[in-house]
Parts: C-alpha cells; structure tokens; sequence
C-alpha cells in the first residue's frame, strides 16, 4: 500500500470512528432516564416553583396520598406528607399557598410555600369514598376571589366546590357530568369534563366552547393558548382567549386508540401529551404535528410537567421519567 493509500484509508476510519462516536452521543441524549420514588404510587401531578423546587402528588385508591418534594429539578424527591386518601392535583395561588386536592373531597394546604401541610377547609355535605366514590381533581382560585374545585360522584355526576369567599368549608354545587380539571386564563375560569369546555362566572353559570366530543381530561395554558387533551384520544388548541367563538376552538388531531390522560408545553413549539398503556407523543410545531415515543413500561402515564429543561412523566407504579426537551425537535426531524 504506498502512503497516498494508506493516508486515504486512515482518514477513512478517522471518520467513520467521529461518525460512529457522534451517533453514540445522540443516542445517549436521546435516551429517557427515570427516576423512582421509595412508593409505588400514582403520580398523579406536578408542581414547580421554580426550574429546581417542586413537587407532585399522587398516592393509591382507599390506601393513601403522598405529597413529594424536589430542589434539583426532579432528579431526587422526598416524601414529604402522607393521608389516608390519594391526591389528584396540586394548585399555587398568588401568594404563598399550594394545595392539594383528591379523594373523599380531601384538600391539603401549605401556607409556606410547601414546607408544611395541613389538612385545609370542611365540604358543606361530607363525602364517604365507600359510598358514592367523590373526588376532587383540580383546584384554582377565580378573578373575583374564590376557590373554586371540581371533581366528580360516582364517575357520572360532576362536582363544583366553592368557598364563599369564607375559609371554612366549601359549598358544593352538583352537574350532570364528571368535571376532570379547571385553570384560570385571561381572567377567565375555563373547565374540562366529560363531553364538555367551559367557562365559569362568578354567579356559577356556565359558557359551554362549541366542541363536545371527547371526556377532556387535562388542560395546559401558555401565552393565548389552552391546549387540552381527550380521554377518547383527541388534541384541542383553544387560541387567542376567545372560548366562545366556534373558529378559534381546533381539534388538533385524533388518535382513536389511544387514552391520553395529560398534556403540557415547555414553551410555545415543544410539548408532550402521555396516557394509558405507557403512550407518549411529542410536538416541536406548537401542536401541529405529534409522534410517538416508545417506553418500555406499558404502565398508565398520569401526568407530565416541564421543569429544568427535562419534561418529567408521572407513572402509575412510582416512576418518573425524564425527556430532555431539546431531544422533542430531535425526535420530529
């Protein structure tokens, strides 16, 4: 071999080697670590202060409610308050208060910051688990000033609470469907229920949004936009805080097969929807377009955040997963 051959050959295995060594790194980035609890519970919701200080909630049905705190953006937690009765979703007011609602009406509040919790206010008619199987799942206190949590009886009947602007109990009012998240947008209280998107005033009447075929599940608001997602597999993008107009109200897409069960956005292109059988899709055009991520655990995905440039998805069986959001435009390329 004279030296022009043999400097072409070397150059060739030089590259190929850098070729097969940037491959490896790729695929090590792309790789999604997890992250498991010390219970093997449902993590059912995240909340994050900040891109390092959060935590999540979850428990299990009739045995218990966790709450988990994180300071390193949700690569170690701690358990840090424990009820008999699981918890669904966590709320941060305008101030310093954090709760968490769940089964059997509970609500857990924190006044500082989520150092300490407490069992917080009395529902108006008590709930029995045993018997009619009422829970709350979502919490957000309205533009006039009161607390306001839904949930759902007996998985038909839905359920609004609120506090009369009192710091005692909560007075229920009752509908005839489950009512599964509520958010505040644009100084406006929207709902997601079964077969239904709505918005709530303050002398509780309700705007139903022009849409109706799906059990919306979860709701996630960034700049104008609320996205939701559907039990029955759809994805909706209501934009520019004109809930009643039947234009601005999108059904993104649908995937009849699949039991989406949350959604969130990092910014406004990068976002991830996830649900049962361990179904995960992944959007880097602001919602347009959605693929799937494969995971090994085929377990219910019940929720997923954005914390610390990593999208965190909750398991059923105490395990966290961790995506890094630059990979989500990766994965679409």
């Amino acid at each position: 071999m004279n030296i022009k051959k043999l400097l072409c050959f070397l150059l060739t295995v030089a590259t190929v080697t850098i070729i097969l060594s940037s491959c490896s790194k790729n695929n090590a980035d792309l790789a999604i670590q997890f992250v498991k609890l010390n219970k093997s519970i449902d993590v059912e919701d995240f909340l994050f202060l900040d891109s390092l200080n959060g935590f999540l909630c979850g428990g299990v049905v009739l045995e218990e409610g966790c709450i988990y705190k994180t300071s390193d953006g949700g690569e170690t937690w701690d358990l840090q308050f424990e009820c008999t009765d699981k918890l669904r979703k966590l709320y941060m007011d305008d101030s310093s208060n954090i709760y968490a609602v769940g089964d059997s009406l509970c609500i857990i509040k924190s006044t500082d910051f989520g150092n300490t919790w407490q069992h917080s206010f009395t529902a108006a008619a008590q709930s029995f688990w045993f018997w009619d199987r009422s829970n709350l799942r979502g919490l957000c206190k309205a533009p006039w000033g009161e607390l306001i949590a839904v949930g759902r009886k007996q998985s038909s009947f839905g359920l609004i609470y609120h506090d009369g602007k009192e710091n005692d109990y909560l007075t229920p009012l009752q509908v005839g469907f489950s009512m599964n998240d509520i958010i505040v947008h644009n100084n406006e209280v929207v709902v997601a229920g079964y077969g239904a998107l709505f918005t709530v005033d303050s002398l509780f009447e309700f705007d139903y949004l022009p849409i109706n075929d799906d059990n919306f599940v979860d709701l996630f608001a960034i700049d104008n936009s609320i996205y939701a997602c559907g039990y029955n597999g759809g994805i909706y993008k209501i934009e520019d805080g004109d809930y009643l107009s039947q234009k601005k109200v999108n059904k993104i897409v649908s995937f009849s097969r699949e039991h989406f069960l949350s959604i969130c956005f990092a910014d406004t292109m990068n976002g991830i929807c996830c649900g049962e059988r361990g179904v995960v899709y992944a959007t880097s055009d602001g919602g347009n377009a959605w693929k799937s991520i494969e995971l090994a655990d085929k377990q219910s995905l019940r929720s997923v955040v954005s914390a610390n440039s990593y999208f965190l998805i909750g398991s059923e069986n105490g395990i966290i997963y961790r995506y890094p959001v630059k990979n989500v435009s990766l994965l679409l390329e």
